[in-house]
């Protein structure tokens, strides 16, 4: 796999994996739709190792339709409030907190170093951020990510950091231009 090639962490795959175990309709949904060898070589991968993002994103799409949207948000938004035990984020999140603090306008200005170490070759990932609010764009998205999957995981990742912080805040996904590939979220905490 060329570094032009979209692809994320194995760490992140593996991580979502055993999150959606958990979810017995939804991995089943799952292993109809993506190939046996490829969520095994997601699996074997080792956490620093490249994934092609076109069936993870597939994955991601599948459990989406199977679950519905508020589902879906609340297991990306579980999976960042746990990312804390996962030794790649575990570092990056650490440092964020001791270099920017502990708030959620720190925390989401962080956030694009967490999207380019867990992806490649999917975008970019940018923040505006004030005291109480965000601005929060993903463009060039490749053709793989470009579904409400996508900006909706991002959402469900930034209420996460609000369960972190114990901040209580909202998300809006605006979608609207996701066929060119970008995504904004508009976020607001008190």
């Amino acid at each position: 796999m060329t570094a032009d090639h979209p692809a994320y962490r194995g760490t992140l795959c593996k991580d979502i994996l055993t999150m959606l175990e958990q979810e017995p309709e939804a991995m089943a949904a799952v292993r109809e739709a993506v190939d046996a060898d490829v969520l095994a070589t997601m699996r074997a991968a080792s956490r620093l190792a490249w994934v092609d993002a076109a069936p993870f994103d597939r994955l991601k799409e599948v459990h989406l339709h199977t679950v519905g949207e508020d589902p879906y948000v609340q297991f990306w938004r579980a999976y960042m409030a746990s990312v804390g035990q996962n030794p790649l984020f575990k570092a990056l999140f650490e440092g964020g907190r001791r270099i920017f603090g502990a708030t959620p306008a720190s925390l989401v200005k962080w956030m694009p170093r967490g999207w380019a170490v867990s992806t490649r070759a999917c975008g970019s990932f940018d923040v505006d951020a004030a005291e109480h609010s965000a601005t929060i764009t993903i463009a060039d998205a490749p053709a793989c990510a470009r579904m409400r999957a996508t900006g909706l995981s991002s959402k469900g990742t930034v209420l996460g950091l609000w369960d972190l912080t114990g901040t209580d805040g909202t998300v809006e996904m605006d979608d609207a231009r996701m066929a060119e590939g970008v995504f904004t979220l508009r976020a607001q905490w008190s």
